[in-house]
């Protein structure tokens, strides 16, 4: 596999392409705002369904609106979804692993059943019933999709915890008198940290998937928001005619959900001591 050096390391030539693409969404969606594009909201009839050119890269939609200018636009509510859920499924689920698996007995009773209940419900059908219990909005949206990922923080959090509490360096910490919360907080979750954040980015990608299924079943944003799935749904009756409606943000959500798995695929490899194999 071609690989790129940096410093003493080498990188594999796909890693370096979806690091490049991740770059990129957070670029637009930091600076996304402030680019000299045409306004993602504005609407022009004359110019409705217009193929792409010159002046419109990727066309216009069925109200005249600049697709390039929305899919830029949509990288901001792709990553407000994506890492509001997951850093709301990480808090959570971390917390109540944590304690959990330091504490067990009926806390780790009550944690194994709730979690073992959430996993029984689809992730879009769980999605959709908090949806409907919050009302639409980007924030009920954001937790409907941060629901889902708890139990995968939850059940990593508290399986490492389980381990971890009977190291020596936890029970010398807890023959010296420290606390409960001072062994939790400065010596077991500083071991998790590195697979929290292996397993985050991995999330990160599912969180926005289930982001754009929600939006393209028309719930928890409004329509006009250029967030990817509320476009590919808005695009699906012009897709025989005008393909490129469907084809441009279905390619780009595709393409950061590739490099998202990429990436967090390759920080699992390369950091988890039991998976020395791979890209090295």
């Amino acid at each position: 596999m071609p690989r790129i050096s940096i410093g003493r390391d080498s990188l594999p030539l796909v890693i370096v392409f979806s690091l490049f693409i991740v770059a990129l969404l957070i670029f637009a969606g930091f600076f996304g705002p402030y680019l000299p594009l045409h306004d993602p909201y504005a609407q022009n009839l004359m110019r409705s369904l217009e193929m792409p050119s010159s002046k419109h890269w990727f066309g216009t939609d069925q109200f005249g609106r600049d697709q390039f200018s929305r899919i830029v636009a949509g990288a901001r509510f792709t990553l407000l979804i994506g890492v509001g859920a997951v850093g709301f499924g990480l808090l959570v689920g971390a917390l109540f692993g944590l304690l959990a698996g330091y504490f067990g007995r009926w806390i780790d009773a009550i944690f194994s059943r709730v979690i073992d209940v959430m996993l029984a419900f689809p992730a879009v059908i769980l999605a959709l019933a908090v949806v409907a219990v919050a009302g639409p909005g980007l924030g009920s949206l954001i937790l409907a999709v941060g629901i889902r990922s708890i139990p995968v923080f939850g059940r990593l959090s508290r399986g490492q915890t389980l381990a971890l509490r009977e190291q020596e360096f936890v029970q010398s910490a807890r023959a010296i008198g420290c606390s409960s919360g001072r062994i939790l907080l400065r010596h077991i979750f500083p071991n998790l940290a590195q697979s929290l954040m292996i397993v985050g980015t991995l999330q990160l990608a599912t969180a926005i998937l289930i982001g754009a299924t929600l939006t393209f079943l028309g719930v928890g944003m409004s329509p006009e928001i250029p967030e990817w799935g509320s476009m590919l749904n808005a695009g699906r009756p012009f897709m025989l005619q005008h393909p490129q409606l469907v084809l441009v943000p279905g390619f780009t959500l595709m393409l950061v959900m590739t490099a998202l798995n990429l990436v967090g695929d390759y920080l699992r490899d390369r950091f988890d001591p039991r998976l020395r194999i791979g890209y090295h």
